[in-house]
């Protein structure tokens, strides 16, 4: 689950540790009419959750897309085995690769002779070098000639072409599964959040039987004090919340929301216009 522009679809909503999915990003366009692909910006993804620190993947770039220039991002084993079981959320990440060539500057007319060895020039682009006014654009133009603002006067030199140092374009979150096979002892498959409920109620009942003469605890591998009942039950509430949320969140549901579904009909094909149907 993910909010994603375009071409940004982001890992798989669930996966297991040790697995080594891969998935595909193709290029795309903002609504501003930037555009954005492997050839301008390289990519990386970031996951922060259950596991000890986070974890980053570095995607490469790829000419196979259906789109041209985009991305391919791959868990491989040693960041997959860090992946421990638990909620994660994810970033996509995008910075620019910068473009450096040989070129000079006459009024707002940029003339390239030597083109960049990596990286795009591109309408939207900074430029900077010797002599280069600071916030200098691209305006418009391709290949070698370009139009840039403001006008100036820059002699032949190496100058750098930068588009948007970093950008966040798209981010979710995701569920990682034990690896069954990994497993040498008693398994729980309980959440952290349903753990800490259970343990929240189960301190509920001792604190009350004994007259609140018992008062620290541990709730969900933490150590933990209280002075009345009251904090007991409100901790309670706080887990079934978080709980709820758990379940919503992997259910791609919304409790605000009725959810319905159909059954294929017995006999017949659904129309043309039908097909997106549940069943079809």
């Amino acid at each position: 689950m993910g909010n994603s522009p375009g071409g940004i679809t982001g890992p798989p909503v669930r996966m297991r540790q040790n697995e080594t999915p891969y998935w595909q990003d193709v290029p795309f366009t903002d609504k501003f009419n930037n555009q954005y692909d492997s050839g301008t910006y390289t990519l990386t993804y970031y996951f922060a959750g259950a596991s000890a620190a986070p974890v980053s993947l570095a995607a490469v770039p790829s000419a196979v897309t259906t789109a041209g220039q985009g991305w391919i991002t791959t868990f491989d084993a040693a960041n997959s085995a860090k992946m421990v079981p638990g909620l994660y959320s994810w970033q996509a990440v995008l910075t620019g690769t910068p473009a450096i060539f040989t070129g000079s500057i006459s009024g707002t007319a940029l003339t390239v002779t030597v083109l960049p060895t990596a990286g795009t020039i591109a309408v939207g682009a900074v430029l900077t070098g010797a002599g280069i006014t600071a916030g200098t654009k691209i305006v418009s133009g391709a290949g070698t000639s370009w139009v840039v603002s403001p006008s100036q006067t820059v002699g032949s030199e190496q100058i750098t072409a930068m588009l948007a140092a970093r950008i966040v374009p798209s981010y979710g979150r995701m569920t990682v599964d034990p690896d069954f096979a990994a497993i040498t002892g008693q398994y729980d498959g309980r959440t952290v959040m349903q753990i800490g409920l259970a343990n929240a109620e189960a301190a509920l009942i001792v604190f009350q039987n004994s007259g609140g003469r018992v008062k620290h605890y541990e709730i969900a591998g933490r150590q933990m004090t209280f002075q009345d009942d009251k904090e007991i039950r409100d901790l309670c509430d706080w887990f079934r919340g978080r709980v709820e949320a758990e379940k919503q969140e992997q259910s791609g549901g919304d409790r605000r929301n009725i959810r319905i579904g159909f059954s294929p009909p017995s006999s017949g094909v659904p129309a043309a216009s039908s097909r997106n149907w549940p069943w079809w």
